[in-house]
Order: structure tokens, then sequence, then C-alpha cells
């Protein structure tokens, strides 16, 4: 059944959480519409010429989900593939690496349990996996946790690593594939690794609140943690690096015959 789903695809929605992730895929496509919808950004025109709706939801769970519902319930596309960044917490794991995600959980806001978890259809995932193999980048396979706050500490990462053996931490994964498993949506689900299991990365989570207050009160926040200053920089670094790899990962599997009209698994 999920053959028929595959073949005739005429719109692949592609789903992006932030303005960081977004940039490099966004320059690309020739634009036909833009709009807004409850702070989801849609954009709908050609890439690797085929009909492409770029959709950036915005970070969390929450706002992954709303996204989700929107697409299911103004487009009608054919596929839907959630691309963007993750951190690692397995230490094989490393920066640049795209990993095809096989199995999500949800866990909890403490991190101290489990929720649903989500397998992905095989006849859909294992295509797309053999499609990126042989590339100048390296694909894996993985599980991803999808958690409710920024992780940047190395000891949280160790801590889900051991805990629930996950290769990276987000927060959309979950949501998005309960959506659209709820809604029968092909779903395929890429993580480009942004930051290593083994090294602290910035605190967002006080950045953004810190950065609420001012940029006076940020550059004190800076001044008294000159290594947040150093962890944001490397994190926008490697940010710009995700989003270049998106739009390789995307060129690879839109110019394959599989993201065609007629194509067949």
């Amino acid at each position: 059944m999920i053959i028929s789903f595959w073949r005739g695809i005429f719109l692949i929605a592609v789903m992006v959480a932030s303005d960081a992730e977004i940039k490099c895929l966004e320059k690309r496509i020739t634009q036909t519409d833009r709009s807004v919808h409850s702070g989801v950004l849609f954009v709908e025109g050609r890439f690797c010429q085929k009909d492409i709706l770029l959709v950036r939801s915005g970070i969390g769970p929450r706002k992954a989900r709303s996204a989700a519902r929107q697409v299911v319930k103004r487009y009608s596309p054919s596929v839907i593939i959630s691309i963007g960044a993750a951190g690692a917490l397995d230490p094989r794991m490393k920066t640049g690496e795209c990993v095809l995600v096989v199995e999500t959980i949800q866990v909890s806001k403490d991190m101290q349990n489990a929720g649903k978890k989500m397998i992905c259809d095989e006849s859909v995932s294992n295509p797309v996996f053999d499609e990126l193999q042989g590339t100048s980048f390296k694909i894996s396979k993985g599980r991803c946790l999808t958690v409710s706050r920024f992780v940047h500490s190395r000891k949280e990462k160790k801590d889900l690593f051991l805990k629930y053996r996950g290769q990276m931490v987000d927060m959309e994964s979950a949501a998005l594939a309960e959506t659209f498993s709820v809604a029968k949506n092909v779903f395929v689900n890429l993580r480009i690794i942004s930051d290593p299991a083994d090294a602290d990365t910035a605190d967002m989570e006080t950045f953004h609140a810190v950065r609420k207050k001012g940029k006076r009160q940020l550059w004190f926040y800076f001044l008294k943690n000159p290594k947040e200053l150093f962890h944001g920089w490397c994190l926008k670094r490697e940010m710009h690096r995700v989003s270049l790899r998106m739009v390789e990962v995307l060129e690879v599997l839109l110019k394959s015959d599989r993201f065609s009209r007629g194509g067949s698994l």
C-alpha cells in the first residue's frame, strides 16, 4: 500500500523548525507563494524541478504539532520530509552526520519517563536510506528522543543516552511523527547532528530568557559567562553547516526517481 503513495508524487512537504535551519534551503527555492498562518511559515515553489512546500514550524513540540496539523488541513502532500538539527547523545555520532530516524520517543518534562514511542515504516524509510548511502556525507539510522527544552550540558546528554539509548535529541520529532501517523501521511524524518555528545553547547534556554530583558543584560550575561559566548558562536557556525547539509540531503532525495511522478520503490 505504501508503494502506491510513492508513485505519482506531486507535492513534497519539507518541515523545518527554525530560521537558522531554513536559511540556505529557502534561498534555493524558486518561490511562487509565501505566507504565514498562526506563526507558521509556508513557502511554495520549485526545488530540483519538484513542487515543494517548505514549512517552518517554530521550535518545540507544541509548535511542531500545530504546524503539522496545519499541513494536513491546508495541503495534501504526497510525502512529508522532516529535516533539521539534533544534538548527539551517542558519543559515536559526529557533527554533520545525517541520521534517518527509525524510532522516536517522547520524554517527559523532567526527563525521567518515556512517553509514546513511534516506529517508522520500513517500507518508507529503507528506500530513503538506500538512496542516501554512497553520498559524500555519512548516513546512519538511529533513535531520536524528543524533549520540551534545549539540552546543552554533556552531563544531561550522557544521562539521556544511558537511560534511553537514543542516538540524538531534538524538540520536534515525536510530535511530528505522531501527528502524521494519525493522518496516515507518508513521513520521513532526517536529523543532522549539530553538536557532539561529549561537549557542552550553548545554553539557549538561558540565552533567550536574558535576551528578552534587552541587549545590555545580554552583554552582562556574556561578560559573566564568557564560555557561553564561545559556545553560542560555535553553535551558530554548526547550525549554518546543518543548513547547508540539509540542502545536500534534499538534493539527493529530490533528484531520485523515487520522488518523481511515476517513480517506484
